[in-house]
């Protein structure tokens, strides 16, 4: 573990691993597992995820994974199913790292009782090397910033997250990224808003001796006192005071990215706090100005990632965020518009085919996921162009036409990686799709139709 101090005992500490081994050779079973897709884990942790469905986990005795913190198994009657969101029903495999090990490669390997078992890539259709999925957290980053179709946010939340991951590597294993220049510039003062505040006095004299930041694969938030007080309740609920050689104190796990400028609370014995993990940012700019300094650089860094994490949140949000929307004609011949939406723009096209059969598409529609946002957007489009219903005599709704985007959104994130999804990236509204079952819409999409 490595801990260091800054005036008034601010830390960043880090637990370092040693990698686990390589997989061995093992007879293989004969049996299938498809991998679903493979993901980036933000929740409270930083990690790679594996999505599995029912009948790819049905053949699988166990899951192994080998990586920097070395090996683990799962054993599939442990398993649960998602519960709720898009993945429901589905099995989430995850391996978490601390941010400076997002570079290291993570191995699964699926198994039967019989051995090791044919592992697919998503789509089921191309064999993973040696029947291992390989991957990391670097590699996801890298995967998304090639990715043209992914919003402006994730692109700017994953590129924060590959900043700040650098700099604590740098941090505790030296070295320089050379990225000052997407450091934010900022100050204690710019952050004082995030600055722990307290109201009252605890017990027996005791005080407040410093709040850490651990660096580790959960992100986990520690307030150091000098003395045990007698009772401390954090968010309302009773916790427990741990100690260790820095003295006693109470601490927030599992703190996910978008939670990282979120205030808590916590009461000792007389003594009222508010805090969030960017008060250790304050803390470091506070006592450490210099920014050529690494620490001051990694606190930078971190609030980066905050600040990105916030953004893709809002941009995500289930929550309305409109109610009236812009939507421009940007090559003045009432074809070629433009609106921006949760800070990213938008582009639609209007069309009318020979047969009479009017259509609009919006690219990359599947980025909106907010029905009353969906509805308001297409009564703009209405405004500017109609669309024929199916029967060419009546004209389409709004509301109908969100149904039709709701589909195109759970087939994009239904479809494996490949042409199909991409197709269902882009709504395109005509009269032939009112109506349509998520089906016919999906096998469509598929048959290239």
């Amino acid at each position: 573990m490595k801990r260091i101090v800054s005036t008034i005992t601010a830390a960043i500490l880090l637990w370092l691993f040693v990698p686990g081994c390589a997989a061995s050779v093992f007879a293989q079973s004969g049996a299938k597992c498809i991998i679903k897709s493979m993901s980036l884990s933000l929740a409270g942790d930083i990690g790679v995820e594996f999505l599995v469905d029912a009948d790819s986990i049905s053949q699988v005795d166990h899951f192994e994974f080998n990586g920097p913190n070395g090996k683990t198994t799962l054993n599939t009657r442990s398993l649960e199913p998602i519960a709720k969101g898009k993945n429901k029903g589905l099995y989430n495999l995850s391996y978490s790292v601390d941010p400076t090990q997002c570079d290291d490669k993570i191995t699964l390997c699926a198994f039967s009782k019989d051995g090791l078992c044919e592992l697919y890539r998503p789509g089921g259709k191309q064999r993973f090397d040696d029947d291992k999925a390989v991957y990391s957290v670097k590699d996801h980053i890298n995967n998304i910033k090639a990715d043209s179709s992914s919003r402006e946010t994730l692109k700017a939340l994953v590129n924060s997250l590959d900043v700040y991951t650098q700099y604590a590597r740098a941090y505790f294993k030296g070295g320089d990224p050379g990225l000052d220049a997407q450091l934010p510039k900022i100050t204690a003062r710019d952050v004082s808003q995030y600055k722990l505040t307290s109201a009252g006095a605890i017990a027996q004299n005791a005080k407040i001796k410093g709040i850490t930041l651990l660096v580790d694969s959960k992100t986990t938030l520690r307030i150091y006192f000098d003395k045990t007080p007698a009772q401390v309740l954090l968010n309302g609920k009773t916790t427990n005071v741990k100690s260790c050689s820095s003295g006693q104190y109470i601490e927030l796990s599992d703190i996910g990215a978008d939670k990282l400028s979120e205030n808590f609370t916590a009461s000792a014995d007389g003594l009222e706090m508010t805090f969030s993990a960017l008060s250790y940012v304050y803390s470091v700019l506070e006592h450490e100005p210099d920014q050529t300094k690494p620490i001051n650089k990694l606190a930078r860094a971190l609030y980066a990632y905050s600040e990105a994490a916030d953004s893709y949140a809002a941009a995500i949000s289930e929550s309305p965020v409109i109610d009236s929307i812009k939507i421009t004609d940007t090559d003045g011949k009432g074809t070629d518009y433009e609106f921006t939406y949760a800070g990213e723009k938008y582009t639609a096209k209007f069309t009318v085919f020979a047969n009479g059969k009017e259509n609009w598409r919006i690219n990359g529609s599947y980025r909106v996921r907010n029905r009353h946002d969906m509805i308001v957007i297409c009564n703009a489009l209405l405004d500017i162009h109609k669309v024929h219903g199916r029967d060419m005599v009546s004209w389409r709704n709004a509301e109908d036409m969100a149904d039709e985007w709701q589909l195109h959104n759970i087939a994009y994130d239904y479809l494996p990686e490949g042409r199909s999804k991409q197709r269902a990236a882009d709504v395109d509204f005509d009269p032939d799709d009112q109506y349509k079952t998520f089906t016919d819409f999906v096998n469509e999409i598929m048959n290239g139709s």
